[in-house]
């Protein structure tokens, strides 16, 4: 007889329930723990869940590129800047080197000889010359006609008695000093033509200097002085400015006005003998 038997026969009934299913536990050996699911496998800390690995590639390739362009935009900004100030601050070098040209320009017209009137301190170049000069230094102390002269102008024959002037009071101090001017469009284009026109055309002996502008805005300074003097710049060629031995403007003279007539004639024959009794105007 088997222990099951036995436990069956002698236990009450009650009991008998309560026995059999404890019996029948341990007949069918120990109770099978419930079961669980296997655990899950730990992950790593360094481990990613799946697809996490490719978001943070992505994450840190976009904050690469970000920062990339970040970096570039900043970079060219900079250069930006940096060629935007290199332009004005060139920009302000050739302002101040173009200033400095035209101060020099206009210093290098004007001699700085204490003794000499200012009229005179201007630097002309002769005609066709290499350089300019002071006036002061050849014709200082002498009575002085200064006329803006054309070669295609109805005036043009003036150069004949105008030489005449020169050659007749050349003697006591007294000078034509030519200076050819295109302000009205009757001069040659060249300096040496027109010398030779001079020479050919008239024998001009008297001083000739460089083409300048003679009329208001463009004026060379000896004629902004000539007709600061006077009050009227030349409103045609062959204007006349008659200077005394001082070097002060007298008198101004027309176009029409002949270089051999009474009233210029007189007024020079009384600067060379000392008696000024003109109107500049």
């Amino acid at each position: 007889m088997n222990m099951k038997s036995l436990i069956c026969r002698r236990w009450p009934a009650t009991m008998i329930l309560a026995t059999m299913a404890a019996c029948s536990l341990l007949w069918s050996g120990p109770v099978l723990a419930a079961e669980t699911p296997p655990d899950m496998p730990r992950m790593p800390a360094h481990a990613q869940p799946p697809g996490s690995e490719d978001d943070a590639r992505q994450t840190t390739q976009t904050t690469q590129t970000t920062q990339t362009t970040q970096t570039t935009q900043k970079t060219q900004k900079t250069q930006k800047t940096q060629k935007t100030q290199k332009t004005q601050k060139t920009q302000k070098s050739q302002t101040s080197q173009t200033s400095q040209t035209s101060q020099t320009s206009q210093t290098s017209q004007t001699s700085q000889h204490s003794d000499c009137a200012p009229l005179l301190n201007h630097r002309v170049r002769p005609l066709m010359g290499p350089d300019t000069r002071p006036l002061c230094d050849e014709h200082a102390g002498k009575v002085l006609l200064i006329v803006n002269t054309a070669s295609k102008c109805g005036f043009t024959p003036q150069f004949e008695s105008l030489e005449a002037l020169h050659q007749r009071y050349g003697a006591q101090g007294f000078e034509v000093l030519g200076f050819p001017s295109d302000d009205f469009r009757q001069e040659l284009d060249s300096e040496e033509a027109v010398a030779q026109f001079c020479e050919l055309n008239y024998g001009v002996s008297f001083p000739m200097f460089q083409k300048v502008h003679v009329t208001a805005g463009d004026a060379h300074p000896l004629y902004r002085d000539l007709a600061a003097a006077t009050g009227s710049y030349p409103r045609w060629n062959f204007n006349k400015y008659l200077v005394d031995r001082s070097g002060q403007v007298i008198a101004h003279y027309g176009s029409g006005v002949l270089p051999t007539g009474e009233q210029l004639v007189g007024d020079i024959e009384a600067l060379l003998q000392g008696a000024v009794d003109t109107d500049p105007g």
